[in-house]
């Protein structure tokens, strides 16, 4: 494979490889450092947005626990966690870790589609 820069730039490179799902780093000084740094900051950027919805859903994860189980641990609890609205409740506590707004399940779904050059 033979690189053109008349047939095309770097930067439409970018965009084709975004476009199958996955990031194109360049470098802005054509170094290797400055890639290898650019790689570094967007590990830590990843990491941080994994960090936060992983505290999130542990956040939202403790009542749904206390709701659910309680009952079993303290007997005498259990009438009144039995409330009507129970699994509504429990419901909202958990459904935000997977809603693809923040980029739980759904999201991670959604990018792993397969390669075939087709959108779905």
């Amino acid at each position: 494979m033979k690189y053109h820069p008349t047939a095309t730039s770097p930067e439409a490179l970018r965009d084709a490889v975004r476009g199958q799902g996955y990031d194109l780093l360049l470098s802005e000084k054509g170094g290797a450092d400055d890639v290898e740094d650019a790689a570094e900051r967007a590990q830590e950027d990843e990491y941080r947005r994994v960090r936060a919805r992983f505290v999130v859903a542990a956040v939202l994860t403790l009542p749904v626990v206390a709701l659910a189980m309680a009952g079993h641990v303290v007997p005498s609890l259990e009438a009144t966690l039995a409330f009507p609205a129970r699994p509504w409740v429990e419901l909202l506590l958990t459904a935000p870790p997977f809603s693809s707004g923040a980029g739980g399940t759904l999201s991670s779904a959604r990018t792993a589609r397969p390669a075939t050059g087709r959108r779905t």
